[in-house]
């Protein structure tokens, strides 16, 4: 453990189904009291309903936040798929004026926020402070095309190949959101969403990609894949451009941190990858249905969130229904699954 990069970690999972079926009505992030910081800010509504009920189901994310408050620590919040969509809602949610993320970490994710929101985003998290993190040809980053409604974020970390050192080479680009150099390119391979640094199913441990594993989560999931190589590497890498890094920072923790560390952690069936550390897991997880129903498992630390965090989420998650016409009879209920950590770096879950 590296002690200045200790954080509380809030960690969102995906749903390959939503994911694939994703809808692109943008709505307006006023609704998180963003009016003042960030006008005319929007995010992908499906997404954005999804964090809302998350947030409301977890009392404003309690026991994360009695945790930042004991111990001091950095908060940071990642996710994978639309669960990476998620955790960049909840770092403009959590950041700017109200000062409580420093950090966030999203892999896998189409856009999010319209162009607006992404220019505030890019703003208040700097150079290593965010990282929009892609795998060899994963082709959700282009799930939902550039346009007036909906741009790509700082800063873009691309992952290929293997690296007998890091155990995956990458590509940096600190400036320029949409810069190809830092994406994937086509032919897209929809398997390679399912590997970063780890087979999906390999909690706490690094391998080489084999296809095979993810073709087998998939078929798990009625999805037919057709059959295969076991090993696989991006079949063509995006072209240079400026504004770009050969070092990764964040990505180089020691593989000495690597353990099975997250075996006591209860886990949604989802499309959460790995990255290059893993973390020490010592809170709840928490799951919601598309009827909103709540599991959890048992978590160390917990207090009683204050009635106003409880009634702000309320307001969120009313205003949000009136403006995109959806409530508790219609929820989105994109899954999250919530993780207090103490950790360098990055987050590793399946």
């Amino acid at each position: 453990m590296i002690p200045e990069m200790d954080k509380v970690v809030l960690v969102f999972t995906g749903d390959y189904w939503k994911l694939k079926n994703l809808p692109t009505e943008t709505a307006s992030l006023d609704v998180l009291g963003l009016a003042g910081e960030c006008p005319g800010c929007r995010a992908n509504a499906f997404a954005l309903q999804g964090y809302l009920e998350a947030k409301e189901a977890t009392n404003g994310f309690e026991q994360g936040m009695q945790r930042w408050r004991d111990t001091g620590l950095w908060w940071s919040q990642t996710g994978h798929g639309l669960g990476g969509m998620l955790s960049l809602i909840a770092a403009l949610d959590l950041g700017g004026s109200r000062n409580v993320s420093k950090f966030i970490h999203a892999y896998g994710n189409p856009r999010t926020f319209n162009p607006a929101a992404a220019a505030y985003y890019n703003r208040i998290y700097g150079g290593d402070m965010t990282e929009q993190g892609y795998g060899n040809a994963d082709p959700f980053a282009h799930q939902i095309p550039a346009s007036d409604e909906y741009a790509h974020i700082n800063t873009g970390f691309y992952y290929y190949g293997w690296d007998d050192t890091y155990k995956m080479n990458h590509r940096v680009c600190y400036e320029g959101p949409e810069d190809p150099y830092c994406k994937p390119a086509a032919p897209y391979n929809e398997l390679d969403h399912f590997y970063l640094f780890t087979n999906v199913g390999h909690c706490g441990r690094t391998h080489r990609q084999n296809q095979t594993v993810a073709a087998q989560y998939l078929a798990s999931l009625g999805v037919n894949v057709p059959d295969t190589d076991t090993t696989a590497v991006p079949s063509s890498l995006p072209t240079s451009t400026d504004n770009l890094s050969s070092t990764a920072p964040n990505a180089t923790a020691s593989i000495a941190q690597v353990g099975d560390t997250a075996s006591n952690a209860t886990l949604v069936a989802s499309d959460v990858t790995s990255t290059a550390t893993t973390v020490l897991v010592s809170s709840a997880t928490l799951a919601l249905s598309r009827s909103s129903s709540v599991t959890a498992a048992s978590a160390a630390g917990s207090s009683s969130a204050t009635a106003g965090v409880r009634n702000a989420a309320n307001a969120d998650q009313a205003n949000l229904a009136a403006a995109t016409g959806t409530g508790s009879a219609g929820r989105l209920a994109a899954p999250v699954t919530v993780f207090v950590t103490l950790a360098a770096a990055f987050v590793s879950l399946f």
